[in-house]
């Protein structure tokens, strides 16, 4: 649903921008596109909760130290809490580094902190963050919460957090990771299934436990591996993903494919994707900066088309999900059309979903859906 839901974004937020535009000076119409840009904006963060929940959200991994996180964010949850609770921190060390996605730590964090000022209410309380190493062995996961993440076997980084506040019973400790559930605090909507589901997608480990009148602690693992035990200075660069950009670079990218595009006649560029409202979309925006764009329907339909106009396109924006060929067969024939052709792939999913679904394709670079008009016109400038 969220992945849909994002394709009705990039149409959404694609033709308000153009509105925008078009009615640069009139004064009485900018307001309301804004506005309107504005809920498409609130949508998107929905759909990243939902993707998140089902451990699909789109994370931006680096080798990070938790430790180092918690520090610089202390803060932010202090701010965010009330004045009668109280953070208190137990960060062991030397901590291993860990994979993950920063503002993705902040938010379970936040989410988990949240929740224990919830369970202790208006009196005064604590929460407690504490991390650690643990080895998970066969054993112990043979005895974890029905309700939690059995982690892998192996070395974890281990962060728990502790309040001290009313507890939860058996049957309420069953459901709280279930969307929308609500207990007798607050309810978080997607608070708790969200955590649920970005542990999902780091692929570690969740358990909860709670006592009524004593409180409640969460632990969360994350797997530890060689590299992650390494100095800052000595972690490889080629794993980190850059912050604060819809594209991903894979590093396996064709490094002479630039050349070959700019000798291309015209910036005819071919979109393939299923949903009409997209292409439509994005025709209109690469118009507006005088590009030129061909449509496809699917895979099969877009080596059609290729195959017709290859000596005009420029550069080719793939849909990872479509019916009928797949994307790897798509990518295939095309590149046996023109081997070099450079080629976007856009998709509501994760970044972690697309690298093993792109393993080997040489691909360009990755559009996150939904995307904004400055963000598609940047990676395509990119290649032209």
């Amino acid at each position: 649903i969220a992945h849909d839901f994002n394709n009705l974004l990039v149409a959404m937020m694609g033709q308000i921008s153009l509105a925008k535009i078009k009615a640069e000076g009139n004064s009485s119409i900018q307001p309301h596109l804004q506005k309107a840009y504005a809920a498409t904006e609130k949508a998107s963060a929905l759909t990243r909760q939902l993707l998140a929940y089902s451990g699909h959200g789109h994370f931006q991994v680096e080798w990070i130290s938790l430790n180092q996180v918690i520090r610089d964010n202390l803060h932010l949850f202090t701010a965010g809490l009330s004045k009668k609770v109280s953070i208190e921190t137990h960060l062991y060390e030397p901590l291993p580094r860990i994979k993950a996605d920063v503002g993705q730590m902040q938010q379970i964090m936040m989410n988990l902190l949240i929740n224990g000022a919830e369970a202790i209410g208006e009196q005064p309380g604590m929460v407690m963050i504490t991390t650690g190493i643990d080895i998970v062995t066969v054993e112990s996961t043979q005895r974890w919460p029905v309700n939690g993440i059995v982690p892998s076997p192996g070395e974890h980084v281990v962060l728990s957090i502790t309040d001290n506040g009313s507890g939860m019973d058996r049957h309420t400790l069953a459901k709280i990771f279930e969307p929308f559930f609500t207990t007798k605090f607050t309810g978080r909507g997607l608070g708790l299934a969200a955590v649920q589901g970005i542990i999902r997608g780091h692929r570690g480990g969740l358990k909860a436990s709670s006592t009524i009148n004593q409180g409640s602690e969460f632990t969360l693992f994350f797997p530890v591996d060689n590299v992650g035990k390494q100095p800052t200075e000595t972690l490889p660069d080629e794993n980190v993903l850059k912050e604060k950009t819809a594209v991903y670079q894979p590093h396996h990218a064709s490094k002479n494919h630039n050349k070959q595009h700019e000798a291309a006649p015209n910036g005819t560029i071919l979109i393939i994707d299923d949903e009409a409202a997209v292409r439509d979309t994005l025709t209109d925006l690469l118009s507006s900066k005088s590009l030129t764009a061909i449509t496809a329907v699917n895979g099969q339909d877009g080596v059609r088309q290729f195959q017709q106009w290859q000596h005009k396109v420029a550069l080719i924006i793939l849909d990872l999900s479509m019916p009928g060929m797949a994307i790897k067969e798509t990518i295939t024939q095309l590149r046996q059309i023109k081997p070099d052709i450079p080629i976007l792939v856009s998709s509501g999913y994760s970044e972690t979903d697309v690298e093993k679904q792109l393993e080997g394709l040489n691909v360009a670079g990755f559009l996150q859906k939904p995307y904004n008009v400055d963000q598609l016109i940047s990676c395509v400038q990119a290649e032209l």
